[in-house]
């Protein structure tokens, strides 16, 4: 199978990204021979099989859209033919999107939905994503449509889908989008032990390099993703009064992921929010908490905060 590709849209490790002709669908391609340590090698093959596979098992209109693959190993090389999404990913609309300081609690309570019940759908089918980051959450619209879409439908709460002839915030919004490091989970055994993820959002047990169950890691990732569409920072960064000391020992995000210790700043104070910000701070407050006490992907899609859209 052959997509012409008009220019490179993205880059990674082992990867680069083009936009298709027809800007129907984005190739990626990972060239696995550009690394010559062999366990490096293996183990991105591995990434790239399980990716392909649970791929192919997937279909919601909040998970990436695999169109189609040619994978030759031999040749160290893997072509993905994924559904393209134009408004890019949620950090770049964040930053777009604070800039127009006029911030759409609705827009993000959707938009945040739309993620948990990607998760959601994974997790019924026995799959944990263990990369749930900003970065890699796509936009089904472009930045300015998006922006358009939460202004002109902030009011606007019940659906009609046989009526609806425009987006809207019950429209899919998103798509989860990149699933090299997602696990078929064994009910019987679920206990994961590979570290993985990024680290300012895996959960302080994946973290400390215990064994630990995929999906709560995603909640707790959900919590972070959360928490940052709200405060434009990270949970475990310093706060912004105070002094920035050197990223080590106490100081390091990653010693405040293990203690569990952050708090809020912009949105500390409930009597200066609204309603969806307090609803909000409710679901953060029950992921980023220890693993016995993590709320689980049910409870949040089942949340005040998510049950309006």
């Amino acid at each position: 199978m052959v997509w012409p590709c008009v220019k490179q849209i993205g880059e990674g490790s082992f990867s680069k990204v083009y936009l298709s002709s027809s800007h129907q669908c984005a190739i990626k391609v990972t060239n696995i021979v550009e690394t010559e340590e062999e366990d490096t090698k293996l183990r991105i093959q591995s990434s790239l099989v399980r990716e392909l596979e649970i791929l192919q098992s997937l279909k919601h209109p909040n998970v990436v859209q695999l169109i189609g693959s040619n994978s030759n190993l031999s040749h160290n090389q893997v072509i993905m033919a994924l559904k393209y999404y134009v408004g890019g990913d949620l950090f770049s609309f964040l930053v777009y999107y604070k800039q127009q300081n006029n911030v759409n609690s609705n827009l993000l309570r959707a938009i945040f939905t739309n993620v948990v019940s990607a998760v959601k759908y994974l997790h019924d089918n026995d799959i944990c994503h263990r990369d749930i980051k900003l970065e890699n959450v796509l936009l089904c619209y472009s930045q300015e449509q998006l922006a358009e879409i939460g202004a002109q439908n902030q009011h606007q709460h019940q659906r009609n889908p046989e009526t609806e002839t425009v987006p809207n915030l019950h429209s899919p919004l998103i798509a989860l989008s990149d699933f090299g490091l997602s696990k078929k989970i064994d009910p019987v055994d679920p206990l994961l032990s590979t570290r993985c993820g990024s680290e300012d959002y895996v959960s302080p047990e994946l973290l400390l390099g215990m064994k630990y169950d995929g999906k709560e890691n995603d909640c707790w990732s959900l919590g972070v993703l959360l928490y940052t569409m709200l405060e434009d920072r990270l949970p475990f960064d310093p706060l912004p009064n105070k002094p920035v000391r050197r990223r080590t020992g106490k100081n390091r995000p990653a010693h405040r992921i293990a203690l569990i210790s952050w708090d809020w700043y912009y949105l500390k104070d409930d009597s200066v929010i609204d309603e969806s910000q307090r609803l909000a701070k409710q679901v953060v407050d029950r992921l980023l908490v220890k693993r016995s006490n993590r709320a689980t992907v049910d409870d949040v899609f089942a949340s005040r905060y998510c049950s309006e859209f």
